[in-house]
């Protein structure tokens, strides 16, 4: 998802700076693994979506709306 520059990677790209700028103790690679995290959990949860929608189940918003 991060090479295909999908609309993830700009998901990701905003979590990894915000991550940055709130966590100066951080190392760059536990930026990078929190962001990429984040970045799975919302593909998770758009594909739980469109998949509900598919087969007409009940839908409901999800818990954390996209930022």
């Amino acid at each position: 998802m991060l090479r295909c520059k999908s609309e993830y990677r700009t998901f990701y790209d905003s979590a990894r700076a915000k991550l940055a700028v709130s966590r100066p103790g951080w190392t760059p690679k536990r930026c990078h693994l929190t962001a990429l995290r984040k970045m799975e959990k919302t593909f998770l949860r758009d594909l739980w979506l469109a998949w509900r929608t598919a087969v007409n189940m009940a839908v409901v918003p999800p818990y954390f709306p996209r930022m």
